[in-house]
């Protein structure tokens, strides 16, 4: 008896859980899109003190791939924290906002440059966060 109340509970926990992670989905992805229509790339930037003000001022693929170098670093600092008293999601999602707008950047660069590369679409495994590849699966190496 105790066997069988143990799994029906058991399963209407993973159901329960099931709901909420549907519903916080949802939420991540509102606040990502709201924070794409107000990104302000000098504000976003300006907070990285790796980066100079002619990188991030730079209009080439280059100085582009040198800022999404730094918020993928920066990501993985974020996300060595999840789970300590740190962490903050609010600085996770500003980090993920930062991170679309500078990779739809870099892809516009790389159209206006010419630099595509046998005419492919832009899409480099390195700035896709769940991916699966690693970085020097996606180099090549």
């Amino acid at each position: 008896m105790f066997d069988t109340l143990h799994r029906t509970t058991a399963r209407a926990k993973i159901r329960a859980f099931d709901r909420l992670k549907a519903a916080a989905g949802g939420a991540v992805d509102s606040a990502l899109t709201a924070g794409l229509a107000g990104y302000d790339r000098r504000e976003a930037l300006a907070r990285f003190h790796r980066l100079s003000i002619e990188t991030i001022l730079s209009e080439t693929p280059e100085a582009a791939r040198e800022v999404l170098r730094e918020i993928e670093r920066a990501m993985r600092v974020e996300w060595a924290r999840k789970g300590h008293w740190s962490y903050d999601l609010n600085r996770h999602i500003a980090l993920l906002v930062a991170h679309r707008a500078e990779t739809r950047r870099l892809a516009r660069l790389l159209g206006e440059t010419g630099a595509r590369r046998n005419g492919d679409a832009f899409h480099d495994a390195r700035h896709c966060l769940n991916s699966g590849v690693s970085s020097a699966d996606a180099k090549g190496k």
